[in-house]
């Protein structure tokens, strides 16, 4: 219901009642349209202050995201390039102080590997070939047959023996134990 001069005449009221009840009516809502102009213009200025500084907020996360990553693929390439030191035969005490002899630009991962892995080692062991082991090539021992002794077992020959020979030929075992031989 909204307040007229027509329902204060009405309600009987006299012409000078009607008039100050309007004016004080139209004052109230005149505040109030200020103060909801007021708030408006508030609410521009937040919506303004916030989408500047959520801007800035979200491309500082994306810097930081930028950075996070990075560091982790720079991770996973030092990681990568370690193991590959390690299988060509690098000393291990050696590999941190050789690590920081690498361009960490040239690391490219691809698929979990590492994509220049052999010319980085290459280059590695070039300018570092103390570092790697040297294959050293050992004569294999030979194996020394049982002296044969005329079939007749010694103790030598019991001792070398598996627990399967000593049961396959338990009969000549029991004979040397039976001579006290052993």
């Amino acid at each position: 219901m909204a307040l007229t001069r027509q329902l204060l005449k009405d309600l009987q009221l006299n012409d000078e009642s009607i008039e100050q009840i309007i004016a004080a009516h139209i004052s109230t809502v005149d505040a109030l349209k200020a103060e909801r102009d007021a708030a408006f213009a508030e609410l521009q200025a937040l919506r303004e202050s916030s989408g500047q500084s959520a801007a800035e907020v979200q491309a500082a996360f994306d810097a930081y995201r930028t950075q996070v990553e990075a560091h982790h693929n720079t991770a996973k390439a030092l990681e990568l390039v370690r193991l590959a030191m390690l299988q060509a035969g690098c000393n291990e005490k050696a590999i941190d102080l050789l690590i920081q002899a690498i361009d960490p630009a040239t690391l490219k991962v691809e698929g979990g590997s590492l994509k220049n892995e052999a010319a980085i080692i290459a280059e590695l062991r070039s300018k570092y070939a103390a570092f790697f082991a040297q294959p050293v090539r050992m004569a294999t021992p030979t194996i020394q047959p049982p002296i044969p002794t005329g079939g007749a077992l010694t103790r030598e020959d019991i001792s070398r023996m598996s627990a399967d020979e000593i049961n396959r030929n338990w009969n000549a075992v029991k004979s040397v134990l039976a001579k006290g031989a052993i």
